[in-house]
């Protein structure tokens, strides 16, 4: 069963399943087009992620709201949190934005595609978005 959450992320408004094909279907995207990978902790990320180079691993490890890609996927770990705490039942998770393609959040759209919506004490809002870094061998590209 392809299950689709909506949930508040320690950064966005969020769709999540583990399913891609969900995903795709929903936001109406190419299969050949990667998600984010959200893990609810380091330990289960380095089990199920590529090989990460060992000079960055402290670094994610005490990484907050921040996406990391590593050989074309890309991963997050998210820890002492709300949203950290919903996963950690998953394990990890696909993510990508609640909105229609290259538009802003709109929650009644949001909540009709979604399968199952996750209520917070907080209301839904779009926060600011996470740094992104591409890590190599030997560096880090910034790319937001």
């Amino acid at each position: 069963m392809s299950v689709v959450y909506l949930v508040q992320s320690d950064t966005t408004v969020g769709f999540l399943s583990q399913n891609p094909s969900a995903l795709d279907s929903l936001k109406k995207r190419s299969a050949d087009k990667e998600y984010l990978k959200v893990y609810a902790s380091f330990s289960e990320m380095k089990k199920n992620q590529a090989r990460i180079p060992e000079r960055y691993k402290k670094q994610i490890r005490r990484a907050d709201k921040t996406t990391y890609i590593v050989k074309n996927s890309a991963f997050r770990v998210v820890q002492n949190s709300e949203h950290s705490e919903f996963l950690k039942s998953f394990k990890w998770m696909y993510s990508t934005s609640a909105n229609k393609s290259g538009q802003d959040f709109e929650q009644s759209w949001c909540e009709e595609k979604a399968d199952i919506i996750v209520y917070t004490q907080n209301a839904f809002e779009s926060k600011s978005s996470s740094k992104i870094f591409r890590l190599h061998k030997r560096k880090k590209e910034r790319l937001r």
